[in-house]
C-alpha cells in the first residue's frame, strides 16, 4: 500500500510484513487512543465524550501499540476493526430532542461536528457579518408516489440494427399498429413493467439534511428527479420501449403539486428555480477554467452586482469551501484535454450549483471520485448551510463513511424495486433492522450494515430469533411492508396530513416571487454571456482553428487557385465557385458541429436550472463562431478570388466576401438544427451528409436550372446553396453568359443583378428561421435523466446454474507472464493551463509492484494518483516534450529490464476513471472484441474450440455481469448501462486481455462495494499472478 502526498511525492513502505503494519498507522493510533478514553467516559458530558472519541481517531500524537510488532497482521486488523466500529457507533447514539426548538437545529453533537471544518467556522462569521440573500422556506411532501417503466415483452431489449432503424422497418411497424389498433390497450397491459419507485411517502422539513442510500438501480436518481419535479407523466421514448411511463402519486411543495397527479403547470418555472440539482455526471466545458465555470454559473443567476452584493463573494466562498482555490485558473478538462483531477472535477460540479441560493439542494452521488476526508468536509459545509439558511438538502451517496452519515439528520433507505425500507432519524436506522432479525457484525459500521440489508446480500445478516418475519430471508418488498407498520412511518403520515406552515395554493408571496422569473438575465444579456463563453472556448482551441482552418484553407485555396489560375472562361468561373465556395463552405460548416454537439450536455444541465433560454444559447454560440467564419472567408475566399481572376473591383469583392460569410453562417445554423434534433453523433453525421449531398447536386452547377425536372423545381427554390451560388455567379458574369450556361428556369425567368439582393434577403431570413427552429428543438428534446437499466427476469434454472461450483480447470484460462514493476525518481512537469509557468506534478517518486500482490495508491484529490499511473503506463508520453508542454524523467523497469513501449502495452491493462466504451455493442460483445484483438494466437485459450468463450464467460461471471451480458452499453443521452455497470464493464474489458499488470484508476467511483459477491471477485483475481 502506498500513499501520495499533495505535492506529488510518495510515502514509501518498507518491504513485506513489518512495514505492512506501518501502512495502517493512523487507524492503529485511533484504536489505542479510543480504548484509553473509554475509562474516563463515565464522568464526561455525553456530547464532549463523543467528540473526544471521534477526535481520537485522528490524533497524530498517539504512540504505537507494542502489540503491533508481536501480533500477526490478520489478528491485529480484526482487533483494529472492532475498536473502530465501537468508536463509530458513538456517532449514532440518539440524543434527547427538544420538539419545540426543532431537534436537529439545536443538536450540540451535530454542531460540534460541523465546527471541525475550518471553512465552516469562517462561514459562520460570514453569515453573522455579511448580507445573506433571503430565501423562501419550503416544505416537500411525497404522497404514495410510484414510478414504473415498461421493459418490453418478456423483458428483452431491442438491439439496434440497420434493418430496425431503416424506413422499411418503420413502415412495417406502422402497418402492424394499424392492423392491431383495437388491441393496442390490451397489448400495453400485457407488457411487463419494472418498478423504479414504489409507494414512497416522505416529509422533508426545512433546515434538515437527508441521505438517500441504496444499492444500484434502487431508484435513488429517480427519487431525486421526482423531488425536483422533473419526472413527468409523458416522457421521451427510450429505444425499444413504449413511450408511456406509469407515474402515480404526488410530490407537493408548499401545497403546490410539482410532480405526479394534478401537476400545477402554471408554476413550472417556480419549481425549476427553487431547486439546485447536482447531477451524477460531470458535464463541463473542458477549456473553461474552474473559476470561470463557477463565475459563469453565478452570472446567470445573479445578473446585477448592485442588486446582490454577495454574488461575487459567493464564488470565492465556493472555491474556498470546496478546496478549489489553488486550481481556479486550471482547465476543468475531460478525457482528451488535460485539466483538474476527477475528484476536483466532481467538486466543480457541486460548486457550480452552490454559487447561487435556492431553498432546495439535491445531489446525486456527489462523493464519486472524492476521498473520504473531502467528502466528510463537504458534508459538514452542506449540513451547516442547510441548518443556518433553513434549506432542505437531499443527497444520495453510494458508499458513505460513518463520519459522513452521522452528519445527516435522516436516512432514506431504498431497496430493490424502489421500495422505501426505512425513513427516519439516522441514529435509529440500525435498531429498526435489528428488531426485524438482522444482526450487525461487530466489525461492520452502521452505514455498511444498512447498505447490506438493502442489497441482495442481506441473507448473510439475517438471523431471526422470534422476530416479526419468518425464517425465509425477506425481500425488499417485505421490508417495505414492515416499515409501513413502524412508528417512523406513522410519524411521516401524520406530517403528510398536517396543515401547511407555508401555503402557496392561494398565491406565491414574499421572497418566493423572485423565483417566479424564469431567467434572471434579459435575452440580450444571456446572449452576451453565451457569446463571451463560446468565444473564450474557441480562442483556446488553438489546434483546431490554426491547424484545421488556416492550413487547410491555404492548401485548398492554393491548389484550386493554381488549377484555375487567371482563367478567362466563364465555365471555369462556374467550376471554381462551385468547387471551393460551395463545397468547401459546407464542409467547413459541418466540421464545427462536433463542438456544438459536445456542448449540448452542458446546455441541458444549464437549461434545467434556468440559467438562460435556448434562443440566447443558440444565438450566442453561432455568433461566437463568426471569427472562424471570417478566417475561412479571408484566407480561402481571398486566395481563390484573386488567383482565379474574378472581377477586380471593390464592389464585386465586397459582395463576394459578404456572400461567403452569410452562406457559411446559414449552413452552420442549419447544421445546428440537426445538433438539436439528433440523439447521437452517428445520426448527426448522416443528416449533415445528406444535406451536403442535396445542396451540392441541386445548387445549379451539376444540374443547371434549365434542365431541372418539374417535380424537383420546389427543391431548387428552397435549398440555401441555390440562392448563394446564383448570387455569386451573377456577381461575376453577365446575363448573356448566364443564359448560355443554363441559368434560366423552365418558366422563362431571367436572373438579373437584382437577384443578388434577393439572395441576401433569403439567406438572412433562413438564418433567423434556423435559429428559432434550433432553439425550439432544444426545448422540445429536453434530456431525460436515466432512471435505471433494463432488467431481465432471472428464472429458476439460472439460479441453479449460478449456485453450481465452477470447475477448477476453468480458472485462469488465459496465460501470461508474471512480472515485477519498479520505478525510480519519476518526475513529471507540465505547462500551466494559463501562462508559461511550469507545474511539477510528480517529485522523485520511487517504488516497486510485485507480482501477485495488490497495491493501493492513496491520496487526496489532486495529489497525483492518476498522473503517477499514467506516467508508469506510458500514457503521458515524452513524445510531447518537443512542444515544451511536458517533461518526464526517471526510470521504469520490468523484471529488471528497461521499459519498452510496445511490449509493455501488450502485457498491461488500464481501467480509466472515465468509462469510455462503444455504445453500440453489448457487454459480451465488448469483452469478446477486446479478447480477440489482444490475446495472442499462442495463448492457451485458443487450444480448444470453446476456450475463448469459456474465458469470456469466466470474466463475465467473476464481475457479476451474467444477467446483463446482452445489454447494450448505450450512452448518457440514451438508454444504456448504469454508472456502476459501466465501471464493471471497463474492468472486464481489460481483464479479457489477461494482462500481467492491471492499473485501475478510481475503480470504486460510482461503484457499490458493500456486496459480498462482488468483493469475492477481487481475492480471486489477486490469487492469480497479476500485478494490480
Amino acid at each position: 500500500m502506498s500513499s501520495t502526498s499533495e505535492d506529488g511525492g510518495v510515502i514509501q513502505p518498507t518491504p513485506l510484513l513489518e512495514d505492512e503494519f506501518v501502512e495502517n498507522a493512523n487507524l492503529v493510533e485511533a484504536a489505542a487512543s479510543a480504548d484509553s478514553l473509554e475509562k474516563s467516559a463515565a464522568v464526561e458530558d455525553k456530547t464532549s465524550r463523543r467528540r473526544s472519541r471521534k477526535m481520537s481517531l485522528y490524533d497524530k500524537q498517539s504512540k504505537w501499540s507494542s502489540e503491533v510488532q508481536t501480533k500477526r497482521r490478520s489478528v491485529y486488523m480484526e482487533d483494529l476493526l472492532l475498536k473502530r466500529h465501537q468508536t463509530m457507533r458513538n456517532l449514532f447514539l440518539e440524543e434527547d430532542k427538544d420538539e419545540e426548538k426543532g431537534g436537529v437545529q439545536d443538536s450540540p453533537l451535530k454542531a460540534s461536528m460541523e465546527m471541525e471544518s475550518a471553512f465552516v467556522r469562517h462561514l459562520q462569521s460570514y453569515f453573522k457579518d455579511g448580507d445573506l440573500f433571503a430565501m423562501p422556506t419550503v416544505e416537500i411532501r411525497v404522497k404514495n408516489f410510484s414510478f414504473e417503466v415498461p421493459i418490453g415483452p418478456e423483458g428483452k431489449i431491442k438491439i439496434p440494427t440497420v434493418f430496425n432503424y431503416s424506413p422499411i422497418y418503420w413502415c412495417k411497424k406502422g402497418c402492424e399498429k394499424v392492423m392491431r389498433r383495437k388491441n393496442v390497450e390490451a397489448a400495453i397491459r400485457r407488457k411487463e413493467v419494472k418498478s423504479v419507485l414504489s409507494n414512497v411517502n416522505l416529509a422533508l422539513t426545512p433546515g434538515k439534511m437527508y441521505l438517500i442510500i441504496g444499492p444500484p438501480s434502487s431508484g435513488k436518481t429517480s427519487l431525486l428527479n421526482a423531488i425536483a419535479g422533473r419526472l413527468q407523466g409523458s416522457l421521451l421514448e427510450k429505444v425499444g420501449y413504449s413511450p408511456k411511463k406509469l407515474l402515480k402519486g404526488q410530490v407537493i411543495m408548499n401545497n403546490l403539486v410539482c410532480c405526479g397527479d394534478g401537476t400545477d403547470e402554471t408554476h413550472r418555472t417556480l419549481f425549476k428555480n427553487m431547486v439546485a440539482c447536482v447531477r451524477q455526471t460531470d458535464d463541463h466545458a473542458a477549456r473553461f477554467t474552474v473559476g470561470e465555470t463557477l463565475q459563469f454559473s453565478n452570472s446567470c443567476k445573479f445578473p446585477g452586482s448592485s442588486e446582490h452584493e454577495s454574488a461575487p463573494e459567493m464564488v470565492e466562498l465556493a472555491l474556498e469551501g470546496l478546496g478549489l482555490s489553488h486550481v481556479k485558473d486550471t482547465y476543468v478538462g475531460n478525457e482528451q484535454i488535460r485539466g483538474v483531477s476527477g475528484g476536483q472535477r466532481r467538486r466543480v460540479t457541486l460548486g457550480e450549483m452552490t454559487t447561487f441560493t435556492t431553498p432546495l439542494l439535491l445531489g446525486d452521488e456527489i462523493s464519486t471520485g472524492l476521498d473520504t476526508a473531502s467528502t466528510v468536509d463537504i458534508m459538514r459545509i452542506l449540513s451547516f448551510t442547510a441548518r443556518v439558511t433553513n434549506r432542505i438538502a437531499v443527497i444520495s451517496l453510494l458508499q458513505p463513511s460513518p463520519e459522513a452519515v452521522a452528519l445527516f439528520d435522516e436516512i432514506i433507505l431504498l431497496g430493490d424495486g424502489g421500495h422505501v425500507i426505512y425513513t427516519g432519524p439516522t441514529p435509529g436506522a440500525s435498531a429498526h433492522f435489528e428488531g426485524l432479525g438482522f444482526k450487525q457484525p461487530d466489525a461492520m459500521d452502521d452505514a455498511d450494515f444498512l447498505l447490506t440489508v438493502a442489497s441482495a446480500d442481506r441473507e448473510f445478516l439475517y438471523c431471526p430469533e422470534g422476530g416479526p418475519l419468518s425464517d425465509e430471508v425477506p425481500s425488499s418488498e417485505s421490508l417495505g411492508i414492515e416499515f409501513q407498520k413502524s412508528a417512523e412511518h406513522a410519524n411521516i403520515i401524520n406530517k403528510l396530513e398536517s396543515e401547511w406552515k407555508h401555503d402557496w395554493s392561494a398565491g406565491v408571496t414574499g421572497t418566493a416571487q423572485y423565483f417566479n422569473k424564469q431567467y434572471q438575465n434579459s435575452l440580450w444579456a444571456s446572449t452576451l454571456l453565451n457569446f463571451k463563453r463560446a468565444l473564450t472556448l474557441w480562442k483556446r482551441d488553438k489546434p483546431t482553428w490554426i491547424a484545421n482552418q488556416i492550413i487547410r484553407n491555404i492548401n485548398v485555396g492554393l491548389s484550386t487557385g493554381f488549377l484555375f489560375l487567371q482563367s478567362k472562361e466563364p465555365r471555369d468561373f462556374l467550376a471554381a465557385l462551385f468547387q471551393v465556395n460551395m463545397v468547401s463552405i459546407m464542409l467547413c460548416a459541418s466540421s464545427s458541429v462536433n463542438t456544438l454537439l459536445e456542448d449540448r450536455s452542458v446546455f441541458y444541465k444549464h437549461h434545467n436550472s434556468n440559467f438562460y433560454s435556448a434562443f440566447s444559447y443558440v444565438l450566442g454560440q453561432v455568433t461566437a463562431l463568426l471569427p472562424s467564419i471570417l478566417i475561412d472567408a479571408s484566407v480561402l475566399g481571398s486566395l481563390l478570388y484573386w488567383m482565379v481572376g474574378f472581377r477586380a473591383t471593390a464592389e464585386a469583392f465586397i459582395v463576394y466576401f459578404l456572400y461567403f460569410v452569410t452562406f457559411d453562417m446559414l449552413m452552420l445554423q442549419l447544421f445546428n438544427v440537426f445538433v438539436a434534433l439528433t440523439p447521437n453523433e452517428s445520426l448527426l453525421t448522416a443528416a449533415c451528409t445528406v444535406t451536403i449531398f442535396f445542396n451540392t447536386l441541386f445548387c445549379g452547377f451539376i444540374v443547371t436550372p434549365d434542365v431541372f425536372p418539374v417535380y424537383w423545381t420546389w427543391l431548387y427554390w428552397i435549398l440555401p446553396s441555390t440562392w448563394a451560388y446564383r448570387g455569386l455567379v451573377l456577381n461575376q458574369l453577365g446575363e448573356a453568359d448566364l443564359i448560355r450556361n443554363g441559368f434560366e428556369s423552365e418558366s422563362g425567368i431571367h436572373f438579373s443583378k437584382r437577384w443578388i439582393g434577393y439572395g441576401f434577403a433569403y439567406m438572412i431570413g433562413a438564418f433567423l428561421l434556423a435559429t428559432i427552429v434550433a432553439a425550439f428543438c432544444l426545448n422540445l428534446r429536453i434530456e431525460e435523466p436515466q432512471t435505471c437499466a433494463p432488467e431481465i427476469k432471472k428464472n429458476e434454472e439460472d439460479d441453479t446454474e449460478d449456485k453450481e461450483p465452477r470447475d477448477a480447470n476453468n480458472q485462469a484460462l488465459a496465460a501470461f507472464t508474471p512480472v515485477n514493476l519498479s520505478f525510480h525518481d519519476l518526475c513529471y512537469e507540465v505547462k500551466a493551463s494559463k501562462g508559461s509557468e511550469k507545474l511539477r506534478l510528480l517529485k522523485s517518486v520511487s517504488g516497486i509492484f510485485r507480482s501477485g500482490r495488490m497495491c493501493a495508491l492513496m491520496g487526496e484529490s489532486g495529489a497525483g494518483k492518476t498522473t503517477l499511473m499514467d506516467v508508469i503506463a506510458l500514457r503521458k508520453g515524452s513524445a510531447l516534450s518537443f512542444r515544451g508542454n511536458v517533461g518526464i524523467t526517471g526510470d521504469v523497469l520490468l523484471n529488471g529490464f528497461p521499459q519498452e513501449k510496445i511490449s509493455f502495452k501488450r502485457c498491461s491493462g488500464y481501467v480509466e476513471q472515465f468509462d469510455v466504451q462503444s455504445s453500440e455493442l453489448t457487454i459480451s460483445e465488448s469483452i469478446r472484441f477486446s479478447a480477440q484483438l489482444r490475446l495472442d494466437r499462442t495463448n492457451p485459450v485458443h487450444d480448444s474450440p470453446d476456450g475463448l468463450e469459456r474465458h469470456i464467460d469466466q470474466i463475465i461471471e467473476t464481475l457479476g455481469l451474467t444477467r446483463e451480458a446482452d445489454f447494450l452499453v448505450g450512452s448518457d443521452e440514451a438508454s444504456g448501462l448504469t454508472f456502476e455497470q459501466k465501471k464493471r464493464l471497463s474492468i472486464a474489458v481489460e481483464l479479457a486481455a489477461s494482462p500481467s499488470i492491471v492499473f485501475l484508476d478510481e475503480p470504486t467511483s460510482g461503484k457499490f462495494w458493500a456486496g459480498f459477491e462482488f468483493w469475492h471477485a477481487f481475492p480471486t483475481l489477486c490469487h492469480l499472478p497479476f500485478t494490480n
